[in-house]
């Protein structure tokens, strides 16, 4: 036999052995087993086969409830994924009145130095009412508008906005 049909012959091997790899890969997906017994280990195959099938049914009366608990996890997982957005959409959503007033400052500074538009600051000022109204509670609903009273007559707040925080009536 020559070099070259040496290699041919090596290489046949070897994509036949790949081949058979890949063949009892897939066999042992159908059920564990199949692929030791294609590869003719016998006695491995069987004893994994019967193994398999032992499990099965031991485990098949448990079965149901494995996946009625994991449909129950994804459940469970799906409730306390939208509880913390809740949360964390509320935080996002307030502002205490200290960072209201301090972000108000600097909006009227930025307008007033020309480094945003009179509509920019207005849109800026309107999110922020918006998100001081959602941190309004029946408690310090009083002490914000005497607050807000205060930035009104320093001419940081126009008398509608004043007026719009005024009538705002908070839930709790």
């Amino acid at each position: 036999m020559m070099n070259s049909e040496k290699y041919e012959s090596k290489l046949d091997n070897a994509l036949n052995l790949q081949d058979e790899v890949i063949f009892a890969f897939f066999a042992n997906l159908l059920w564990t087993g199949l692929g030791q017994i294609y590869l003719k280990k016998y006695k491995k195959g069987i004893l994994l086969a019967l193994f398999t099938l032992i499990l099965l049914v031991l485990l098949l009366p448990v079965f149901p409830l494995l996946i009625v608990y994991w449909v129950w996890g994804l459940i469970e997982a799906i409730k306390d994924a939208k509880s913390v957005l809740t949360i964390r959409s509320l935080r996002e959503r307030t502002i205490s009145f200290t960072e209201f007033e301090s972000e108000l400052v600097k909006l009227h500074q930025l307008v007033q130095e020309r480094i945003i538009s009179v509509g920019e600051f207005t849109d800026k000022k309107l999110e922020l009412l918006s998100r001081l109204e959602n941190s309004i509670t029946s408690e310090n609903k009083n002490e914000i508008l005497l607050s807000c009273l205060r930035l009104h007559k320093q001419n940081l707040l126009s008398e509608i906005d004043y007026q719009q925080i005024r009538n705002y009536n908070p839930l709790t």
